[in-house]
This record gives structure tokens, C-alpha cells and sequence, in this order.
């Protein structure tokens, strides 16, 4: 789960540790990509779409290269931005528009995981 504004970052992580998810949390895509070389299995990547140094399309692009299998679901406070949501529409991924529920967030979460294991 990556995301630079530490309180969304906190309660996201809160909401799928209490749906039963194990979660490693990263601050910025750079800090993701070191976390997920040192995991060997990860199922799913949330994260924003625009952050400071690496940003969620190049995170998820730098990710899956590694692992085709991993599913990703964005998140983004950005409804109107064409260029902002460009490389999300283009990779065919999930995008869950902020603010959401936790009931949403949990359900999208499953969602993309159930999606990418057939």
C-alpha cells in the first residue's frame, strides 16, 4: 500500500489489516519498490497515482516487469485530470477514486485480487 499523505496512509492500512489483509505500507513509490524486493510474495499493489519522486504509473509499470502476477489497484483524489489518470487507463487497471469507504476499499481490494487469479 503506497501513499504519501501519512494519515490516509495510516487508516487505509488499518482498514485491510482489519479485513484480514497483511500489508506492507510504503510512503513513496521509491521506499515501495525497495519494501517489495524484500518480499518475495506480494498479491495486489495500492497506490496513489501521483506522488513525489516515483509516481503510481511508473511504481506499477517498475513492479509488474518483476511480477507479471501482481495485481494493482490505484487510488486517486483526481477525478478530471486526463494526463494525471492517462497511464492507468492504458495499463488496464482498477482505479478507486478518493475518498472511499472502507467498506468500498475492502471490496475493491478483493475484487482486484479475485480479478487477477482467474
Amino acid at each position: 500500500m503506497v501513499e504519501d499523505e501519512p494519515a490516509l496512509r495510516e487508516v487505509t492500512v488499518k482498514t485491510l489489516e482489519q479485513a484480514g489483509y497483511r500489508v506492507l505500507a510504503a510512503c513513496n513509490g521509491s521506499e515501495a519498490i525497495a519494501l517489495a524486493s524484500a518480499h518475495a510474495r506480494i498479491d495486489l499493489l495500492v497506490t496513489d497515482v501521483v506522488m513525489p519522486q516515483v509516481g503510481g504509473t511508473v511504481l506499477a509499470q517498475t513492479l509488474t516487469q518483476a511480477r507479471p502476477e501482481l495485481a494493482v489497484l490505484f487510488m486517486s483524489g483526481y477525478t478530471d485530470s486526463e494526463g494525471i489518470h492517462q497511464g492507468v487507463r492504458e495499463g488496464g487497471v482498477d482505479l478507486l477514486h478518493k475518498p472511499f469507504s472502507p467498506a468500498v476499499l475492502a471490496e475493491r481490494v478483493r475484487q482486484a485480487i479475485d480479478r487477477r487469479r482467474g
